[in-house]
């Protein structure tokens, strides 16, 4: 512990580790890349993830001398990133892969990719929830476009192209 005197009682102990803790440095740095922000940290698990398919993996780790096997497992390149939904006119704070991440960029765009993600692909419940809400407001936006692209050819006539 590092110079802290563990006698006396319980309360004035936890006063004592919390200062010695508090000085050292803060437990949460947001400044490391890909955390999660502190003020959403106690809705870890309402995070929508996107992983495009990507779970936990094993692989058999053999050593050098004895060649024996241990079974290891590794973990998706997962990130936290602030995506713009242009159809919600929000920002969406999501899990997603590294992967995930290439296929939004050839996809043209978070909505673009949701709407043509596979539910199956979809990481959880809340990530499903945002992918319905994404196609529904892109329907919205669709019958609106034809109401308007209808109003336009009727004013207009055969001059009106689209």
């Amino acid at each position: 512990m590092g110079g802290i005197r563990m006698g006396g009682s319980g309360a004035k102990k936890a006063k004592l580790m919390a200062a010695a803790i508090g000085s050292r440095a803060p437990l949460a740095s947001l400044d490391r890349r890909g955390a999660i922000p502190h003020a959403l940290a106690q809705f870890r698990r309402s995070v929508p993830a996107f992983y495009h398919g990507q779970r936990l993996s094993t692989i058999d780790r053999i050593s050098e001398r004895s060649r024996s096997a241990t079974l290891r497992v590794v973990c998706p390149n997962v990130i936290h990133h602030f995506f713009y939904s242009r159809l919600l006119a929000m920002n969406v704070y999501t899990r997603i892969t590294t992967e995930a991440l290439r296929r939004i960029e050839r996809a043209g765009g978070f909505d673009e990719y949701v709407m043509s993600l596979p539910e199956e692909l979809c990481g959880n419940e809340h990530a499903k929830m945002y992918r319905r809400m994404i196609k529904a407001a892109f329907v919205r936006e669709r019958d609106s476009l034809r109401k308007l692209d209808l109003e336009l050819s009727s004013k207009y006539g055969e001059d009106y192209k689209r």
